[in-house]
């Protein structure tokens, strides 16, 4: 396990979950609580250093949501498709950890 991979990968994810607070409309609307709330344990598994699968399968749900969030009144087409594209990479990334 390399810590500093997990380290700068948690400090991406925190920058992400500022920029999620900034593109959502509606915070009240449930989807918007799943997608904050499903990006903290991205960061909490970040954290605590759990198995790199596991936090892939979180941050797939996160992408799989971001797919189905057509024309949704949380967040701007736009938006949608940008978090779509980074939860990608994410996943490619973490995929390269060490201990994957």
């Amino acid at each position: 396990m390399n810590k500093s991979q997990y380290d700068a990968m948690r400090k991406q994810v925190i920058q992400l979950e500022h920029r999620l607070k900034d593109a959502i409309d509606d915070h009240s609307h449930g989807e918007a609580r799943w997608l904050k709330d499903k990006l903290r344990a991205v960061e909490d598994g970040l954290q605590v250093c759990k198995s790199p699968r596991s936090i892939e399968g979180t941050i797939k749900q996160l992408e799989n949501k971001f797919n189905q969030l057509n024309n949704s009144p949380v967040m701007s087409q736009n938006d949608v498709n940008s978090f779509s594209d980074v939860m990608r990479e994410l996943r490619d990334n973490i995929r390269k950890f060490d201990n994957y």
